[in-house]
C-alpha cells in the first residue's frame, strides 16, 4: 500500500511541467522505490506485490 502511494506520488510530480517539478523530491521518490523494490525482492514479494500495484 505504501509503495503504491509512493508511486503515485511519482507520476504525479513527474507528470507537472518542467518547471513545476520538485526535482528533489523526484530523486527522494526514486530512491525509496528503489529501496522499497529491494527490500520486497530480499523477502520474495516484490512480484506479487506489483502484480496488485498494477491493478
Amino acid at each position: 500500500m505504501v509503495q503504491k502511494k509512493i508511486l503515485k506520488t511519482f507520476i504525479n510530480e513527474t507528470d507537472k511541467p518542467d518547471e513545476k517539478q520538485n526535482k528533489s523530491l523526484i530523486n527522494q521518490l526514486a530512491r525509496t522505490i528503489a529501496e522499497n523494490s529491494k527490500t520486497l525482492a530480499e523477502f520474495g514479494m516484490a512480484p506479487p506485490i506489483i502484480a496488485k500495484i498494477k491493478l
